[in-house]
């Protein structure tokens, strides 16, 4: 049985690992589980049936060790796992800032998957953009596709850049779309609905203009089908053209995109 250890046990981490454990319950994977306070650690470990880990020592002989703790603990996670961490053992870095080049700097003898996942992954729809080094054989390479591949697509990235770049949509997306849910919400709410079935409607229209997504190759002809020139809708989609909805969305993503440059320099 292949030894998986968890070091970081938040919600990116336990999405990634109860979504794989919701389809995969007699896996040839067993998860160990760490955290410095111990409290997310057992709580996933009794989740998903896997070994909670008190102390550092325990981590030796690991086929693999994913990094899930704050991207601000990296330089202290070096010092604590550097001697822990099993020669050939593949590293899997989840690590928002933390590049190739750091990685393979700290961890010279392990082979690196820097992974930027996102929370969906709980429920299987998930999106992992990827790189990897090297020294990542098939071997590790299927455990990787097996484990990631099951709760998201892969996107194989050319760099980090590339990673950096976009993982602003498909990492940070999710909290853009619950933002847009929200904004949507409140202008129901404000017209004087309930709270509670305002964030309904809006929730149940995103599912189904998703259901339209999944049937159809061209988002603008799904825009098109139900915009009418001189419409309600039209003069809509004409206001947010209007205020620059796209320059605004585009100043999110690089912002997004800055924070992981300067994370770069800092913690790196």
């Amino acid at each position: 049985m292949k030894k998986i250890a968890l070091l970081g046990c938040g919600n990116l981490v336990s999405a990634i690992i109860l979504g794989f454990h919701s389809q995969n319950k007699n896996s040839s994977y067993q998860f160990y589980c760490y955290t410095p306070s111990g409290t997310k650690a057992k709580r996933l470990a009794e989740e998903v049936g896997g070994i909670f880990v008190s102390e550092i020592s325990e981590l030796q002989e690991m086929d693999v060790y994913v990094f899930g703790f704050k991207p601000q603990n990296y330089r202290n996670a070096v010092i604590q796992y550097k001697d822990v961490i099993s020669p050939g053992a593949t590293v899997w870095s989840l690590l928002a800032g933390i590049p190739m080049q750091s990685l393979e700097r700290d961890f010279p003898e392990n082979g690196i998957i820097r992974i930027m996942p996102n929370t969906p992954s709980l429920k299987n729809l998930g999106v992992s953009l990827f790189i990897k080094n090297a020294k990542v054989s098939r071997e590790n390479q299927n455990d990787f596709e097996k484990i990631m591949g099951s709760v998201s697509s892969l996107y194989p990235m050319k760099n980090d850049e590339q990673l950096d770049q976009i993982m602003g949509v498909s990492a940070s997306g999710p909290a853009l779309v619950f933002e847009f849910i929200k904004v949507l919400a409140s202008i129901i709410e404000n017209a004087g609905f309930d709270g509670v079935e305002s964030e309904k409607i809006v929730v149940e229209m995103f599912k189904g203009s998703m259901s339209l997504v999944e049937n159809k190759t061209s988002i603008q002809e799904l825009q098109n089908s139900v915009t009418s020139r001189g419409g309600v809708t039209f003069e809509a989609l004409k206001s947010l053209e209007s205020q620059n909805f796209q320059s605004v969305m585009e100043a999110a993503i690089q912002a997004a995109y800055q924070r992981a440059i300067s994370m770069r320099e800092e913690l790196s």
